[in-house]
């Protein structure tokens, strides 16, 4: 059949046409593959099923597919249409049964789209899975209340303190929740749940797919230079001469526990924040986290409903609380605190309102137990029962608070003690007389509680 004229004949407008559509097509399709990515990824190992006479079939992907296809031949229609409008105006023979053909035709496609939609999103609500039989299993009701109630502040009694003579910092986390390990000369904190399915980062198409999710990870590690030099040297902001630009959202200088610093955000649909905090002139601490759980898996509705899940709240306020307790190690100063104070104990002990029974004629200091920096508790005895009193020191003096004599104490009377008057979060010390070495030596049990061995 031989073509007319006007659809074989080179014109600048045909090869502006030829342009358009040699740059258009690329895009959508690149376009088009990343939004299938992405609805693939919401329903990995999570596909919606129908159940035939015992068989699950997957029927999902085969929907979301017809959905890509289906956007991609309503904008072919749209350019090819377009064309023939313009080829046929400039003719002056454009008919009124072209252009109701037109968008009957798109129309009915766009119906066809509307409908693979829908049922996209009504099988993904259903949160269906596979299990083998024709039955639709639906996932139990979620029970986070234990990591997921917001609360500005935390719990942090039963907290372990990490302790890195290396890197030189403590800090303290809740062992029960979270893994630690070091990595990259940094400690790594991280919290994950057993979930398959595909990282909503991943947009190449070739990814493994992931076991878990990670709902909360922070790396920590110290630098040995200041603050804009370490940003300087990562380069996280391209190249600086001699001072940082705030930036509302990308730039912010932010306060987090004690510690000042910059918060940088990176990333475009998943990344991370980097936050640079002065510690001195010469030393920086820096901390990663990535993005919130609500912005990566934005797509993936399933995930904020999984067993355990840690949810942004309790994320952030986990985050504020740990790097709340970070300090340095310092020159142990509680051992000259004891010295000082066992140096004056024959003259302080008489203060106290217990006695030595049974012909004894004074109290020896078996323990030291430091809540806070000046604060500390002291067991001592005579050989035939024990006490505990609470001492302050305040300059060159130290101060009796309370002396127990209802001790050793039960857990939550120690738990109160420590919170009336202790420091809230303070990595508690307790130190112990080694005969051998003759000096106090810091030690892991707390004797102050009562069968403290079956606590531990």
């Amino acid at each position: 059949m031989k073509l007319p004229s006007s659809l074989t004949t080179v014109t600048i407008f045909s090869k502006f046409l030829a342009l358009f559509l040699f740059i258009l097509f690329p895009l959508v399709g690149f376009k088009l593959g990343i939004e299938y990515q992405r609805l693939l990824s919401e329903t990995q190992n999570n596909s919606s099923v129908l159940g035939l006479s015992g068989v699950c079939i997957s029927i999902d992907p085969l929907i979301i597919l017809g959905t890509v296809v289906m956007q991609l031949v309503i904008v072919i229609t749209l350019v090819i249409s377009a064309v023939i409008y313009f080829i046929k105006k400039k003719k002056g023979i454009i008919s009124r049964r072209y252009v109701v053909s037109v968008i009957t035709i798109i129309g009915i496609e766009a119906i066809i789209w509307s409908v693979l939609s829908l049922t996209h999103v009504y099988l993904v609500n259903q949160h269906a899975t596979c299990s083998g039989a024709s039955d639709i299993d639906v996932l139990p009701p979620i029970d986070v209340t234990r990591y997921n109630t917001p609360s500005p502040s935390i719990d942090m009694l039963d907290w372990k303190t990490y302790r890195n003579e290396e890197y030189g910092f403590e800090f303290m986390y809740p062992d029960d929740l979270l893994n630690i390990k070091e990595k990259d000369n940094g400690i790594v904190l991280s919290h994950t749940v057993p979930y398959i399915h595909t990282s909503p980062c991943a947009f190449v198409g070739d990814e493994p797919t992931l076991q878990e999710i990670t709902d909360f990870e922070m790396s920590l590690l110290v630098k040995n230079e200041g603050m804009f030099s370490a940003i300087k040297n990562d380069k996280i902001i391209g190249e600086l001469d001699y001072v940082i630009l705030q930036e509302p959202g990308y730039i912010d200088w932010v306060t987090v526990g004690d510690l000042d610093g910059y918060k940088i955000t990176t990333g475009a649909e998943c990344g991370f924040y980097t936050y640079y905090l002065g510690i001195s002139n010469n030393i920086t601490l820096v901390v990663t986290r990535p993005w919130e759980l609500s912005t990566e898996y934005q797509g993936m509705p399933k995930v904020f409903t999984l067993p355990n899940i840690i949810l942004d709240d309790y994320s952030n306020s986990l985050f504020d609380q740990i790097l709340s307790t970070f300090r340095f190690l310092e020159e142990d100063m509680n051992e000259e605190i004891i010295s000082n104070f066992l140096s004056r104990w024959e003259e302080l002990q008489k203060n106290l309102s217990v006695q030595p029974v049974l012909g004894g004629s004074a109290w020896f200091v078996d323990y030291v137990q430091f809540i806070d920096d000046t604060v500390f508790l002291v067991y001592f005895e005579d050989g035939h029962i024990s006490y505990a009193a609470v001492y302050k020191k305040e300059g060159d003096q130290f101060i009796l608070l309370d002396t127990i004599e209802d001790f050793p104490f039960i857990r939550s009377d120690w738990n109160k003690l420590q919170s009336e008057f202790g420091e809230q979060g303070y990595p508690v010390k307790t130190y112990k007389k080694d005969t051998y070495e003759d000096k106090w030596v810091e030690i892991d049990e707390n004797p102050f509680i009562r069968d403290w061995y079956l606590n531990e």
